[in-house]
């Protein structure tokens, strides 16, 4: 049986390939979590909207820990939810147009991933978003906005603040 040696620069290579295979899977570790992190931001940041959108297109309200959904019947357009989601909207964040209907933190998450996207959208454009302007943009499209549905969002969520202890 004969021994077989390996040579040092290959092991050197191997362990330098080892090496440089874990600092990308750390790199690609710290950038997922620092996307999470963004996300739970954004969504933190988004609750009062996504909240005041609830009741400005179905009167639905979240109540300890639940959504209350009032009005959450499909519109003339196709929207569905208490959310009011297009199938345009679900297609863009890859969800389930179809269980926004009855799934309503299901179609938070819906809500909150397409806000998101239309920010991302904004700031491509050289525009800075508001929470206003998203929710025009939510109603209206992500190249229009609505402003009456701007003015229904800021009187909710003026109302939101004034109940908040």
């Amino acid at each position: 049986m004969q021994a077989q040696t390996v040579s040092a620069p290959l092991i050197q290579s191997s362990v330098a390939t080892a090496t440089d295979d874990c600092m990308f899977v750390q790199a690609q570790t710290v950038q997922a979590q620092t996307v999470q992190a963004q996300t739970v931001q954004a969504q933190t940041v988004l609750a009062p909207l996504v909240q005041a959108i609830a009741f400005v297109e179905s009167s639905s309200y979240w109540h300890n820990g639940k959504w209350i959904a009032v009005n959450a019947k499909t519109s003339k357009a196709g929207a569905v939810g208490i959310f009011q989601l297009t199938r345009i909207a679900c297609k863009d964040v890859g969800a389930d147009y179809n269980r926004c209907r009855y799934d309503h933190n299901y179609a938070q998450k819906v809500c909150e991933d397409y806000l998101i996207k239309l920010s991302k959208y904004a700031r491509l454009n050289n525009q800075e978003p508001t929470l206003l302007t998203l929710a025009g943009a939510y109603n209206a499209g992500p190249r229009q906005r609505n402003a009456e549905y701007e003015r229904r969002i800021s009187n909710r969520l003026a109302t939101m603040q004034h109940s908040l202890p």
